[in-house]
């Protein structure tokens, strides 16, 4: 029971999926797509296959063959919709590396295709399956925090000015979307799934850097229909180099503070009279998040068991809306109340 691959995209972000691919049973990549050739044979050596692997310029020719079961979109943000619904309309699965578009629209759109056509529309927040993660979901679930007061996330970035000349898409609304859409989304998609339904969005953005057109930094303010309150601070101008992403959320029982690359370092853990605080002291710190995600593709799609982690498109536009309402409030000067009607980041041309 083999659950057959078509990847689309060969660049960098791609090769750290064929690697988590390579380490699971039962996944197998059979084709690769990119428009540049040269992208696909540097990627071609890095997966593992016994026989013949498919390559194709066009990616409309990999949507083609019957035996590719799900596609994996890992080509620039502003190409994620199109390759998604091609796709979907293909009779494919679909796994789209964040984010899921760069418009409201056209991810609302997407979530209907995948219904319309009974596939499985998902999207990689791959941190959802980090261990630390998961039980601090499950603590929430369960209450173990009282009533949470607030939450805050900072992601600290060094984005330096070759990063951007390297590829031109890069820093620019239309190609690329944005900050928060590329470093930011994983945390932000944390807090919202840990948190809940956002209701009021107040941002604000600093544009600084004149060799690009995004934004250098962002700090987002959100309320929570159930009463909570969110801080979100992003940057990628942290000199000399990154500082990092941090998680914390404060309840009335307890102080949960999580940083690093992967969430590993645990600088408060105390939940008043709750096993929890022996439990993480069993959490290891070697993961890898990629493989787990993969797996529970392979266990929703071959055996019919969903994760709670899996990232559908529905649950996907939360926190794209959420950032899109970020920067919606930094246009309008104004806190924007979700559900948004419409927006795309080609809308912040008219004033950044």
């Amino acid at each position: 029971m083999t659950l057959k691959v078509g990847l689309i995209g060969c660049g960098r972000i791609a090769a750290k999926h064929v690697d988590s691919i390579n380490k699971c049973n039962g996944i197998e990549i059979i084709g690769l797509s990119d428009i540049n050739q040269n992208n696909i044979e540097k990627l071609k050596k890095q997966v593992h296959k016994n026989g013949y692997l498919r390559s194709f310029l066009n990616y409309k020719d990999l949507l083609r063959h019957d035996d590719v079961e799900l596609i994996v979109i890992t080509s620039s943000s502003n190409t994620h919709a199109e390759i998604a619904e091609a796709a979907l309309k293909a009779d494919k699965h679909v796994l789209v590396e964040k984010p899921l578009s760069l418009s409201l629209d056209d991810a609302r759109k997407l979530n209907e295709l995948s219904v319309k056509y009974n596939k499985h529309l998902l999207v990689s927040h791959q941190l959802r399956f980090l261990q630390v993660i998961t039980m601090l979901k499950e603590m929430i679930n369960k209450h173990s925090f009282g009533d949470i007061y607030y939450s805050a996330v900072t992601i600290e970035l060094n984005r330096s000015e070759d990063y951007f000349k390297e590829a031109k898409w890069r820093g620019t609304w239309g190609l690329d979307g944005g900050m928060l859409l590329n470093q930011g989304i994983h945390l932000i998609d944390l807090m919202v799934w840990l948190m809940g339904d956002v209701d009021y969005v107040h941002g604000q953005i600093v544009k600084k850097n004149l060799i690009k057109e995004t934004e250098d930094a962002a700090i987002g303010i959100l309320s929570f229909r159930n009463g909570s309150k969110g801080i979100i601070q992003a940057n990628t101008i942290t000199q000399p180099n990154n500082l990092g992403i941090s998680l914390k959320v404060f309840g009335e029982k307890g102080t949960v503070a999580l940083r690093g690359d992967k969430l590993q370092i645990r600088d408060r853990w105390h939940v008043s009279n709750s096993q929890y605080n022996e439990l993480t002291k069993l959490l290891g710190t070697e993961e890898n998040e990629h493989v787990k995600m993969y797996e529970a593709i392979f266990k929703l799609m071959k055996e019919g068991k969903a994760s709670t982690s899996l990232v559908t498109g529905e649950t996907a536009i939360q926190s794209l809306e959420t950032i899109l309402a970020i920067y919606k409030s930094a246009l309008d000067s104004k806190p924007i109340q979700l559900p948004l009607l419409s927006f795309e980041t080609t809308d912040m041309e008219s004033k950044y």
